[in-house]
């Protein structure tokens, strides 16, 4: 997250965007990816890498949104105290996307008054990847709330990289934007996330 001048912080008060703060590496881009689609970009939703090192600005950028989305990919080396003072200031309107798959990033889920939803590769997460095939293009289906919807990409991704894809597909739903939207809008993803 680049750092914030008082220019942007007005503009952030005045215009109250959406916010998605993703702690992780890889996923701003496929999210801006759903996002735009076709040449139309969602309008007012702003993607930021979150940096820890600079909490008070991400803190800032989640009490001025109008909507919040902060997701949660991976902890790795990332210092948990910290990402739970930004669960902390999450309001009940806000999303919290947690990776289902690491058992200490899904036991954040009860220290959040937001909205909570889960992605991986296991059927108890809210948004799940199921039939995964890796072969010269990825391809898997996405099974939300009893929807079944195949997402096809043209580029043979990682793992890590289909959780960067998961995290889209998530915050793509929060946004509005339906599922067989999304499946179209990722059909051309052309980088690598990671």
């Amino acid at each position: 997250m680049s750092s914030l001048s008082l220019f942007s912080k007005a503009r952030i008060i005045l215009t109250r965007p959406k916010v998605a703060l993703v702690l992780g590496k890889g996923a701003k881009e496929v999210i801006c990816q759903v996002l735009k689609g076709e040449g139309k970009p969602k309008k007012g939703v702003l993607v930021e890498e979150a940096d820890l090192e600079k909490i008070e600005e991400a803190k800032f950028l989640i009490g001025k949104a109008s909507l919040p989305i902060l997701v949660i990919s991976q902890l790795a080396e990332l210092p948990l105290e910290k990402i739970r003072e930004l669960i902390k200031v999450m309001p009940s309107y806000g999303f919290l996307i947690l990776n289902f798959d690491e058992e200490t990033v899904r036991g954040l889920k009860g220290e959040s008054v937001s909205r909570v939803l889960t992605f991986g590769f296991q059927p108890r997460a809210d948004f799940w990847a199921s039939d995964v095939k890796i072969n010269g293009g990825t391809n898997f289906k996405i099974n939300y709330q009893g929807k079944v919807v195949p997402i096809w990409l043209g580029k043979t991704l990682s793992q890590k990289e289909v959780y960067s894809v998961l995290v889209a597909i998530t915050v793509g739903v929060v946004l509005d934007i339906n599922l067989v939207e999304i499946s179209q809008r990722l059909k051309d993803l052309t980088f690598v996330t990671e």
